[in-house]
């Protein structure tokens, strides 16, 4: 049996912040733990909900919209490019919802685990000949220049959204959303799924403000954010970040109000109880992720069966 030693943070929470608080004593000292001893940030930090972040204030975030906008209005194919991991499928699901949603002639490509991490040049050159004339990558691709390059040669038209680290170049695509760039504004700790949704709510945004009366009837951006709750939590983003805190409790709310039908399935057959449920990460398979995002990303929106099969598998592949 594996020996465990653990090392205690010393309980020294500031004397500020126990007089200026009315929280209890644990959560006093694991604010502290993580960097919260004053307690107007711990206040706000805690009960803060609001999402008025600005998604055009990041980095080539314009550029981006005008061209989806572009290729929305001309039905133009566009692909989205997304990562096998659960983030990845998320990512995925998000923006092809938004795009389909949006009106666009929108599909998903997932590579299989099998073929490596970011983007193929095989794999975009194909894309290309099937007539797609966007890419839109989510959760992949920063590193990727070489594939980028191809891919224009080719005639595609390529925009970037990723969360990874940089390397000592960036692929020469039409645009780059990454938080990590030094010079984009916002937090830059987000998920890939996270990075997705700010694509996403400024094609919304932009689509209400220009063209209201074509806004998709029924959709609510906190529709999405149950996506960007699991891709968050699934991928380990750290949630003593406050965006990454409120994208998770506003996600979280929305999975335990079951409005996605494949979710809802999912914590059916985990057994877990409405309003409890935090458990779909492990649940999304590595070997299920492809097929999952291959049949357009169909699982988060349905999938009663299936939900039924990934629970079997996370069961008998649960370390």
């Amino acid at each position: 049996m594996m020996q465990k030693r653990w090392v205690l943070v010393e309980s020294t929470p500031d004397e500020g912040m126990v007089r200026g608080s009315s929280f209890n004593p644990a959560l006093i000292q694991i604010l502290c733990n993580r960097g919260f001893a004053d307690p107007q940030a711990a206040q706000q930090f805690i009960h803060s909900r609001d999402l008025n972040e600005d998604p055009f204030a990041m980095k080539d975030m314009r550029p981006a919209v005008e061209r989806i906008n572009r290729a929305l209005a001309s039905r133009e194919p566009i692909a989205v490019y997304g990562d096998y991991d659960a983030d990845g499928v998320c990512a995925t699901t998000l923006l092809l919802t938004t795009l389909r949603k949006l009106g666009g002639n929108a599909k998903a490509h997932i590579p299989h685990r099998d073929d490596g991490y970011g983007l193929s040049e095989a794999a975009l050159l194909q894309l290309a000949e099937d007539g797609a004339r966007l890419v839109v990558t989510v959760d992949c691709g920063i590193r990727s220049v070489a594939e980028v390059a191809a891919g224009n040669a080719a005639g595609l038209d390529i925009i970037i959204s990723d969360h990874h680290s940089i390397g000592a170049a960036l692929p020469p695509a039409l645009a780059v959303i990454n938080p990590r760039q030094i010079d984009c504004p916002g937090e830059e700790r987000l998920s890939g799924t996270g990075v997705a949704f700010m694509l996403a709510l400024a094609l919304l945004k932009d689509r209400w403000a220009k063209d209201r009366d074509n806004f998709p009837p029924g959709l609510r951006v906190s529709d999405l954010l149950d996506l960007v709750a699991l891709g968050t939590v699934a991928d380990v983003m750290p949630l003593n970040v406050s965006l990454n805190r409120r994208l998770v409790a506003h996600g979280l709310a929305v999975i335990n109000q079951g409005r996605r039908p494949g979710m809802a399935a999912l914590a059916a057959v985990a057994r877990l109880p409405a309003g409890e449920n935090n458990g779909g990460g492990p649940r999304l398979p590595p070997g299920a992720r492809p097929t999952i995002a291959r049949r357009g990303a169909a699982w988060p929106s349905g999938w009663d069966r299936a939900s039924m099969r990934l629970d079997g598998w996370a069961r008998r592949n649960r370390l």
